[in-house]
């Protein structure tokens, strides 16, 4: 069968329980349906967040949905982090809690990874929202190794456009939890110096975000 491999989309959420719910209904909708969501709870346990956070799961009943809460706020990289280890896909994906993949997102990456086994990564484009309207798209598209162009900040290549294979990715170790910002630039450093290769993939954007 064609494409049957699972995908573990990972969404850390932390304070923003209103759009995590439009983040999930997003991956929920992928044309592509071999997944399992795992939801990162990083919100202190205390918070009215973590309590909002919990009630949207509740109501959700989904089994494709798998709720996990730390016992007090790390960061992002720790929350992504927690979502690697527990994850069971052969590819691994991220959304943040305030951001939309598009419906073919998921598919289309895939099929692009089949085709060229070269890479064990690829990217798309995105699009950015203000208050409704569309106020960016990226346009940056290169392949290969673009190390150069993430460390002189040339590239827009962020964390919800990335797919990874699993094994890949674990190699890395994951996410640095010191880091407190650029954590996406980081890991795509360290898996191009890993001696691995990733890929543009055309005519497809994968996630909206909303400023």
């Amino acid at each position: 069968k064609e494409n049957n491999e699972l995908v573990s989309i990972i969404i850390p959420t932390y304070g923003r329980s209103a759009g995590l719910h439009k983040a999930i209904k997003s991956v929920l909708s992928q044309t592509y349906q071999n997944i399992e969501i795992i939801v990162v709870d990083d919100n202190d346990p205390s918070s009215i967040a973590r309590q909002s956070t919990q009630d949207l799961i509740d109501r959700l009943d989904s089994s494709l949905v798998r709720y996990i809460k730390h016992s007090s706020n790390l960061n992002g990289a720790a929350a992504r982090n927690t979502g690697i280890k527990n994850s069971r896909g052969y590819y691994i994906a991220f959304l943040d809690d305030d951001d939309e993949f598009e419906a073919d997102k998921l598919l289309k990456q895939i099929r692009f990874l089949k085709k060229n086994t070269q890479y064990e990564c690829v990217y798309n484009k995105s699009r950015v929202f203000i208050k409704g309207s569309e106020y960016h798209r990226t346009n940056y598209s290169k392949s290969g190794n673009i190390s150069i162009d993430i460390l002189t900040l040339k590239s827009e290549c962020y964390t919800p456009s990335l797919l990874f294979t699993s094994s890949s990715l674990k190699a890395l170790s994951g996410f640095d939890e010191k880091l407190i910002r650029h954590q996406d630039y980081d890991i795509i450093l360290r898996y191009l110096k890993h001696g691995y290769l990733m890929s543009y993939q055309f005519r497809s954007e994968e996630h909206t975000s909303e400023l």
